[in-house]
Order: C-alpha cells, then structure tokens, then sequence
C-alpha cells in the first residue's frame, strides 16, 4: 500500500511518464488489482506505445481477469519489443 501511494505521487509529479504507469501497475498486480493495473498499462501505451514493461504487465493483469486471448496478445507483444525467456 505504501509502494501504491509513492508510485501514484510520482505519477502525479511526472504524467507523462510511461514507466511510471508500468510501475504502479505491476504494484498493482501484486495487490491483486488486475482491473486498475490494465487502467495504468493503457495509459502508458497511450503515451509509449512501444513499452514493453506495460505490454507485459497488462498480459498478467488480463490473465488474472481470465480473458486468456488479450493476455496471449499482450504478452506476445511486451516479448517481441523485449525479449526475455
């Protein structure tokens, strides 16, 4: 909870921060907030739209929602940018 409120004033300072969104959503992710960690990850491809970090966190986040097809999507796209076994 904590994390959560550093990672959303620092979203509030910097919004034009792509990394930043990624971040809170993977803290997100493991409060178990899959729904606002998809919010924050389509922000970020709003203003990156080659972020791998949010690809990947939003491919978890669907996972979690159990709409398997966008998780495959999104997962596939964060490993073409960023490549990682």
């Amino acid at each position: 909870a904590d994390a959560l409120e550093l990672f959303t004033r620092a979203v509030r300072t910097n919004p034009r921060s792509a990394l930043l969104y990624a971040s809170r959503a993977a803290c997100l992710l493991q409060m178990r907030r899959p729904a606002a960690a998809v919010r924050d990850c389509d922000a970020a491809l709003k203003l990156n739209p080659d972020s791998a970090k949010a690809y990947k966190m939003r491919g978890k986040a669907h996972r979690l929602l159990r709409d398997y097809e966008a998780a495959l999507r999104d997962l596939q796209a964060g490993q073409k940018l960023d490549f990682d076994e």
